[in-house]
């Protein structure tokens, strides 16, 4: 039988750094228990995000492609291959993406990357 699940929603959980580490291990789930990511949908200030609607379609186009082999339907969000150096700064790619953007066309911001010691740090998106 299929389950998916959905992750843990933005807010203000205590630490916030343990947020981040928690939203990592919950991707390493086995691909057969896919998950949908919501870190980009709620508010830190309400642990219910009321976007229900996103976090509806993003489950529904899990099944579509899982469940229902419709492979045409993205069930994806953009998630880490492999990071390589250039210079002074460092190229991030990721899979099921084409570019990276934000839903309301901003600019990214709360982007962060892990070092070694798993220390999360801001980093700048150009």
């Amino acid at each position: 039988m299929p389950f998916y699940f959905v992750q843990l929603a933005p807010f203000r959980y205590g630490n916030p750094s343990h947020l981040p580490v928690l939203w990592e291990a919950q991707n390493r789930v086995p691909t057969r228990l896919a998950n949908v990511a919501i870190n980009d949908v709620g508010d830190v200030a309400d642990i219910h995000p009321r976007d229900k609607r996103t976090v509806g379609v993003r489950l529904a186009n899990l099944a579509l492609n899982r469940t229902y082999r419709m492979r045409s339907i993205q069930d994806q969000g953009p998630r880490f291959v492999r990071l390589t150096r250039e210079g002074q700064s460092l190229r991030i790619l990721f899979d099921h993406a084409r570019g990276l953007t934000t839903r309301d066309g901003e600019a990214v911001t709360h982007f962060e990357i892990a070092g070694l010691a798993g220390d999360f740090v801001r980093a700048q998106v150009d």
